[in-house]
């Protein structure tokens, strides 16, 4: 899980090792604490396969503590907020 990446439920709930409806509610939490923010992809596109929402934090800090993101990452996660 990376800044700005589509984001993986069933992926991210076995690397953690615990279960899907576990993970959203986590997410859930999270969002409501403003930790984090899921966001839609944009597409053009009018039917959407699949999709999944991006991950991004509300500080560059807290983002910074959990991985090592790159300058980019960084400028697009602060465009975000």
């Amino acid at each position: 899980m990376s800044i700005g990446t589509k984001l993986d439920n069933s992926k991210l709930s076995q690397v953690v090792e615990i279960t899907r409806p576990t993970l959203c509610a986590y997410l859930e939490f999270l969002e409501k604490t403003y930790i984090i923010q899921r966001l839609p992809v944009f597409s053009t596109v009018d039917i959407v396969v699949a999709l999944r929402n991006k991950l991004y934090f509300h500080g560059n800090r807290i983002a910074g503590i959990l991985e090592q993101p790159s300058k980019g990452v960084l400028f697009e996660n602060a465009i975000f907020k």
